[in-house]
């Protein structure tokens, strides 16, 4: 397995070339967590609504994309203020 991304915000990982993206409703780009100091195991991601450019971002339905190697999974959130 890649990322398994629980309700809790924890994910599990099995390789350490690991990215982490979050999307907005119409696909774009929102933030990117790359490779943040993980180790193959249980790790946690604490996201506080800051896109990519420092900027707090709206509520709403956004969209995880865990890749590592070949492998993608993703999962819907909501974010709410």
């Amino acid at each position: 397995t890649i990322a398994v991304v629980g309700e809790d915000g924890n994910y599990t990982i099995a390789l350490n070339a690991f990215t982490l993206e979050i999307f907005n409703i119409n696909g774009q780009l929102i933030k990117t967590f790359a490779n943040e100091n993980l180790t193959i195991g249980l790790n946690s991601v604490k996201w506080n609504g800051l896109n990519n450019t420092g900027k707090l971002i709206q509520s709403g339905i956004y969209f995880i994309q865990a890749t590592s190697g070949n492998h993608v999974k993703s999962k819907t959130i909501t974010l709410l203020k």
